[in-house]
């Protein structure tokens, strides 16, 4: 992996990681302070919000998984490169 990639991929979690402690947040503020809707409504908000957290575990997931290939990657090229 190049610095550029891993910076790229570094950039990339941190924004996914803002993104999902702001959706926690919401999603707290929420839960304290339900908007008066009606219950089918705000259940499927709720619904939407929940499906918008997992999506950002998983895109932090994909990323750390990521990070950890290039990372072994480059370890592969440097033992190749002392052999």
């Amino acid at each position: 992996m190049t610095p550029d990639e891993a910076e790229m991929l570094r950039l990339a979690k941190s924004k996914a990681q803002k993104l999902l402690d702001d959706l926690i947040r919401q999603q707290a503020s929420l839960d304290a302070n339900p908007p008066k809707i009606s219950a089918e409504n705000l259940a499927l908000g709720r619904e939407a919000m929940q499906n918008a957290i997992a999506s950002a575990r998983r895109t932090i997931k994909a990323l750390e998984e990521a990070e950890q290939i290039g990372l072994e990657e480059n370890e592969d090229d440097d033992i190749g490169r002392y052999n």
